[in-house]
């Protein structure tokens, strides 16, 4: 995008640096309020950074954007470490936590080619913004799961009285 390596290299530190602050607190507010919305929130800060950061010429906008691509890395991976567990048989936590991460990994390993391809069909800033969509296509995967759970958490109580009432 035209930024020198001083800058790059600052904006993937701004990243990191609230990435890992937020893990922990991002874990607390997933065990008070929820881990779909903590996950919302962070899908959402990743959006709209990765929307937002071709259009920007400063480096103080770029800064603060990494950042808010920081916060949503924070709130996203416990959130759906959270979700996985919770989803699943206490038997099968670490498979499924196993299976979230080996996909993560291959999304990296096919998304960075993926979105370098369209970057080189068009440019650089039309590839960090098609990633964008990416993170909207998570926000409706994140919609079905919570509906999902929601339909079989409403089930469970009307399944518990009819085995209850069928069991003298």
């Amino acid at each position: 995008l035209g930024y020198g390596v001083l800058a790059v290299g600052l904006s993937f530190t701004s990243f990191a640096i609230l990435s890992l602050l937020l893990h922990y607190p991002a874990g607390i507010l997933a065990d008070r309020f929820g881990s779909a919305t903590t996950a919302l929130i962070g899908l959402i800060a990743v959006a709209l950074a990765m929307a937002l950061i071709p259009f920007v010429r400063d480096l103080t906008t770029l800064l603060a954007l990494m950042a808010l691509f920081g916060v949503g890395h924070g709130f996203v991976f416990p959130s759906a470490s959270s979700l996985v567990t919770r989803g699943s048989d206490p038997g099968q936590h670490g498979l499924v936590t196993g299976l979230l991460y080996a996909l993560l990994v291959l999304g990296v390993a096919i998304g960075a080619p993926a979105m370098g391809a369209v970057a080189s069909g068009s440019n650089y800033g039309f590839g960090i913004w098609a990633s964008a969509w990416i993170a909207l296509l998570g926000i409706a995967f994140l919609a079905r799961a919570v509906l999902s759970t929601s339909e079989s958490a409403a089930v469970a109580p009307a399944a518990r009285i009819l085995v209850n009432a069928s069991c003298p």
